[in-house]
């Protein structure tokens, strides 16, 4: 109890250090709390799928680096598209569901 008294005698001496350094405690705890919420939300919150352990990524063959090969709209980078996804979803029987995702 004595250590909190002149702990409590020293901060009143000088107010604008302690101000000070309660601001900066505060921001960093508040930035450290902001970015883990983030990093938890992003990478480590389980998805939101029953058994998400047996999620698979189909992917299309696209053009190759370098290539000039271009995908149904025009672009170069868009080698899955739409329709495709249709058709897939429609033909198969292997998968319980299928989505996409950009």
């Amino acid at each position: 109890m004595n250590s909190l008294r002149y702990a409590f005698r020293q901060a009143t001496r000088r107010p604008g250090f302690s101000v000070t350094v309660i601001l900066l405690l505060a921001l960093g705890i508040g930035a450290t709390t902001a970015m883990l919420s983030v990093f938890y939300a992003v990478v480590l919150r389980p998805l939101p799928v029953p058994e998400p352990d047996r999620l698979v990524n189909v992917t299309s063959p696209g053009p190759r680096l370098g290539g000039f090969s271009t995908g149904n709209s025009g672009r170069v980078d868009t080698v899955f598209s739409y329709p495709m996804f249709r058709d897939l979803e429609e033909r198969q029987d292997v998968f319980t569901g299928l989505a996409a995702s950009r």
